[in-house]
């Protein structure tokens, strides 16, 4: 889970030495919870122990940048991140950012189609992926050499 091997290992992570903070979002921040249909896996666990509780959803969130160190807060949105990368980063990052945005977006199909909790390490994955969510385990294989590609 969340670029993690060992399933018990945390969902998200902050850790902080000295004057140096790690923050890692987490799949909260970018697959949500709150939607019936999340791809995030903490998600799915509560909808398997069938004790799914009240999210709290935000329309806003902040962050601390090296760029911004005074901070920022934003609705949440691809509008509003454009502007702040702009405003941080200048029009070559929002140029950059789109370009990665168009790449990544046939991916998403198949990524967001399938649970992780589905997902396994031998043959078995052609019954728990292959027969359950065809096309999302198609659009994985299509785009496949892709997810190991520089961009």
């Amino acid at each position: 889970m969340n670029g993690k091997t060992v399933p018990s290992a945390s969902i998200n992570n902050i850790s902080a030495r000295k004057d140096l903070f790690h923050f890692e979002a987490g799949p909260s921040l970018y697959a949500g919870l709150s939607d019936e249909r999340s791809p995030n896996p903490l998600k799915h666990i509560y909808q398997m122990i069938g004790e799914e509780p009240e999210w709290i959803t935000y329309d806003q969130w902040g962050a601390f940048l090296p760029e911004a160190p005074e901070g920022y807060q934003m609705s949440i949105g691809a509008e509003n991140f454009v502007k702040i990368l702009e405003t941080y980063g200048g029009k070559e990052a929002v140029e950059d950012w789109e370009m990665l945005a168009k790449s990544l977006r046939p991916m998403a199909g198949g990524i967001k189609g399938i649970p992780h909790t589905a997902l396994r390490s031998d043959a078995g994955i052609f019954l728990t992926v292959g027969a359950k969510y065809p096309m999302s385990f198609f659009n994985v294989l299509r785009y496949g050499g892709a997810f190991t590609e520089s961009f």
